[in-house]
C-alpha cells in the first residue's frame, strides 16, 4: 500500500499541493484540496526472477468534503478530490504516465466504486454520493480534455493532457443496505449507466459483451477466459440482484468490477466514507481473490464462501496487507468496523463464515467498536 505522499517520480510526490510526507486522514472532513486517504494498492509475486504485478488499484476516502457548508466550495473540493484520485491513477500506469509528460493527450479509463449508503436515513452518505457522482460528471463530459499539474522528475510543476472515462458505481455493502435495503434504488440507477460503459447495452448475461468490455475481447488477449468469466458473473449477479443481499459475501459486485477493470488495463478505484474499514475489507476481498486465482487458476463464485485453502488466504491478506496500518494511522487504533457483533444475530453480515478463525476475527476487529470516525 503505497500513500500518496510518497507517490513520486522525483524527490518530491506528483501532486500540484505537495502532501510533504504526510496524509489526509478520515477525520478531515473540510478539506477541499487533498482526497482523503488516498493509497495506491498492489499485488505482485515474484516469478522468473522478475516482480509480475497481479493486480493494481487506487483507493480513497469519498470525494466531498462533506462538513464543508458553502455549496460552491464543497463542489470545488469534491472536483480536487476527483482530480487527485485521476492524478494517482495515471501514476498507477507509468507507461502512460511517461507519454503524458512527453506531451501526448492520453486517455485514461477509470472504473470507480463506491461503498456508500446511498440514503440520508441514519446519516448523510446519500448526499455524500451525490457531491461524488457530481464531480465524476464534470470532468467527464463526452470528449472533455482536462489539464492536471503533476510533479517531474526535476520537481517542477508540469500540466498533462488526460482525456478521463469514468464508469462510476457505487452499492452498499453494510448491514443498512445488505440486512435492511437502504439506498438500493439510488445506487442501481448509477449502476445501470456504468454497466452500460462497461459491457454493452445488453445486460442478459448470455449476451456477448460489449462496451469497453468487448473492446478489450475484440483484440483477443491471453487473458480472454477470465475476463469473459468475470464479465458474465457481473452480469449473473445484476440480473439477480444478489449484490442487494449479504449471500455469504457482501462485496460480491464491488470486487468482481474492481477486478475486471484491472484486467482491460482500465485503472480500479474504490472508496468509502473514511476510506479505511469498508474500503479495507473491499482491499481484502480483492487481494484473497487475486492470490487464489493466481494459484488455482479459477475464479470463484458469486456468493460462495471461501474454502479451507481460501479462507487461510483471507486470514493471511486481512492480518499483512497493510489494512490494521491503514486504519491505526488514522484513528490511533488498529481494526475493521466491518466486524460487528449485532443483535439480533441476523443482522450480522457474513464475515465470521467468511473468515472462519474467531480469533483471527477478533484480531481484525480490533478495538474499532470503540472508535468514532
Amino acid at each position: 500500500q503505497l500513500p500518496a505522499a510518497e507517490m513520486k517520480i522525483g524527490a518530491k510526490d506528483i501532486f500540484p499541493s505537495a502532501y510533504q510526507g504526510k496524509g489526509v486522514c478520515s477525520w478531515d472532513t473540510r478539506n477541499i484540496h487533498h482526497a482523503n486517504n488516498l493509497w495506491m494498492s498492489t499485488v505482485s509475486v515474484h516469478e522468473d526472477g522478475k516482480d509480475k504485478t497481479l493486480f493494481c488499484g487506487i483507493r480513497h476516502g469519498v470525494l466531498s468534503p462533506y462538513h464543508e457548508k458553502d455549496p460552491l466550495l464543497r463542489q470545488v473540493g469534491a472536483e480536487n478530490k476527483a482530480k487527485e484520485v485521476l492524478t494517482a491513477a495515471l501514476f498507477s500506469k507509468p507507461e502512460l504516465l511517461n507519454r503524458a509528460l512527453a506531451g501526448e493527450a492520453v486517455s485514461l479509463k477509470l472504473v470507480s466504486v463506491g461503498l456508500l449508503t446511498a440514503s440520508n436515513i441514519f446519516g448523510k452518505e446519500g448526499t455524500m454520493v451525490e457531491d461524488q457522482m457530481r464531480a465524476w460528471q464534470s470532468l467527464t463530459q463526452p470528449g472533455k480534455m482536462i489539464h492536471l499539474k503533476i510533479r517531474n522528475k526535476d520537481g517542477d510543476l508540469q500540466t498533462v493532457k488526460i482525456k478521463p472515462d469514468v464508469a462510476a458505481f457505487n452499492m452498499g455493502v453494510n448491514e443498512l443496505t445488505l440486512k435492511l435495503g437502504f439506498g438500493l434504488k439510488a445506487s442501481d440507477r448509477y449502476n445501470a449507466e456504468a454497466l452500460h460503459q462497461l459491457l454493452g447495452n445488453d445486460l442478459r448475461p448470455e449476451a456477448r459483451p460489449g462496451g469497453w468490455v468487448g473492446e478489450w475481447l475484440a483484440q483477443y488477449p491471453d487473458n480472454y477466459e477470465v475476463v469473459n468469466t468475470l464479465a458474465r458473473q457481473i452480469k449473473d449477479i445484476w440480473k439477480n440482484n444478489q449484490h442487494h443481499k449479504d449471500g455469504g459475501e457482501p462485496y460480491k459486485l464491488a470486487q468482481r468490477l474492481a477486478m475486471l477493470a484491472h484486467e482491460i488495463d482500465a485503472v480500479p478505484a474504490w472508496n468509502c466514507k473514511s476510506g479505511k474499514d469498508r474500503t479495507g475489507m473491499m482491499d481484502s476481498e480483492i487481494k484473497r481473490e487475486i492470490i487464489s486465482l493466481h494459484q488455482t487458476h479459477m475464479l470463484n463464485a458469486p456468493g460462495s464462501l471461501p474454502d479451507s485453502g481460501g479462507q487461510k488466504i483471507f486470514q493471511k491478506v486481512l492480518l499483512n496487507s497493510g489494512n490494521l496500518e491503514i486504519q491505526k494511522q488514522n484513528t490511533g487504533g488498529a481494526g475493521n468496523k466491518v466486524l460487528k457483533n449485532l443483535s439480533p444475530e441476523v443482522l450480522n453480515l457474513s464475515y465470521q463464515k467468511r473468515i472462519g478463525d474467531e480469533n483471527i476475527w477478533q484480531s481484525v476487529k480490533g478495538i474499532s467498536s470503540l472508535i468514532t470516525s
